[in-house]
């Protein structure tokens, strides 16, 4: 398929699309619920992977028109009848791996021939130290992955720097466990924003999550349940941030972007990073409108360690407007699909 893009210039208003991130975290959490209705989540693949993989362990997912309506299985998830698919979804993997261990009984979780092939072992590790069974098929921590509860509790290690999904799985499941959990971060807690989203959604729902920075190490009190009844997703900084980068490069006028509100999401540092580089941006925390102009930009070097989903549009912002500026912190995201592609189109300029 070929597309052809002119130059031209864009105005008007539009509705940020809804968070995938919080719409996967909002349904697991739901789902070990009672009852819950979730408002404007985000219907995609992956999302989509997550619902299937819930009703697979007892919950009862129904769609309405921009909700969820979900009846929960109260922390206590059922034996599978079948092979979990997650399709491409790594958030789904990671997630329902760790809830699978809540289960007494085998659940074998897999996903399409990109999800087979990616590294499992740090999760595996922590649950069998929780007192789960937890291995990988192919016995080198990728799927089909087959995992059996209880979950006991006590104390594991576990990575930081390898994917916040493996910690934000322990987060959702260790709640339900039989004993206080401690949960210790070996090395640098990378894409702490995740993680900080996933104790938003939590919090939500009562949770109880501790954690002490300086260790660092979450404590988890066993025997909890979640109550998560109403709870509509935010709007995507991450979606949102290409709009708002096109909108300073080439707004013909103003150009309104609604259901941006302040949240967890790293993403949001796409405002300010925008702003350094001399973007005329306007944002109302309280109405979650956020009002861009054509501006006159700027080289400016940006941090986005933490912020995987923002390497892609401030490069193309950079290199739109021609200018000279750095990216730091891009360590892991070097290998991304996406971002290997802008830099092969940047090279036929």
């Amino acid at each position: 398929m070929k597309v052809k893009i002119q130059k031209s210039k864009i105005k008007g208003e539009v509705f940020a699309p809804p968070s995938k991130s919080y719409t996967h975290r909002a349904i697991a959490i739901a789902s070990l619920s009672k009852n819950a209705i979730i408002k404007y989540p985000l219907i995609s693949a992956d999302t989509q992977a997550t619902i299937s993989a819930c009703t697979a362990i007892g919950a009862s997912i129904n769609k309405k028109v921009s909700q969820l309506i979900i009846n929960g299985v109260c922390g206590n998830p059922k034996i599978p009848d079948n092979v979990i698919d997650v399709a491409n979804s790594g958030t789904t993997l990671r997630f329902i791996t760790a809830i699978s261990a809540l289960i007494d009984g085998y659940t074998v979780l897999t996903g399409d021939s990109s999800i087979r092939k990616r590294p499992n072992n740090p999760l595996l590790k922590a649950l069998t130290e929780l007192g789960a069974f937890a291995i990988s098929t192919k016995n080198n921590g990728t799927a089909p992955i087959v995992i059996r509860g209880t979950l006991k509790g006590g104390f594991c290690e576990i990575s930081g720097s390898i994917s916040s999904q493996f910690i934000s799985g322990l987060l959702l499941a260790c709640p339900f466990s039989e004993k206080d959990t401690e949960i210790k971060i070996k090395g640098e807690l990378k894409s702490q924003p995740y993680i900080d989203i996933t104790l938003e959604v939590l919090k939500e729902a009562d949770a109880i999550i501790n954690f002490d920075s300086n260790i660092p190490q979450f404590t988890i009190p066993c025997n909890q349940e979640f109550n998560l009844k109403n709870y509509t997703i935010p709007g995507d900084f991450s979606s949102a941030s290409y709009l708002l980068a096109a909108s300073a490069i080439s707004a013909e006028s103003e150009v309104k972007i609604k259901n941006l509100y302040p949240s967890k999401q790293g993403d949001s540092a796409i405002i300010p990073i925008l702003e350094k580089m001399g973007a005329n941006i306007e944002w109302n925390k309280k109405k979650g409108m956020v009002c861009v102009k054509k501006s006159e930009l700027m080289p400016h070097s940006n941090n986005t360690q933490h912020l995987a989903e923002l390497h892609d549009v401030t490069k193309v912002y950079q290199q739109g407007d021609i200018q000279v500026a750095a990216l730091r912190g891009i360590s892991l995201v070097l290998e991304r699909e996406q971002f290997c592609f802008i830099v092969w189109v940047f090279r036929q300029w």
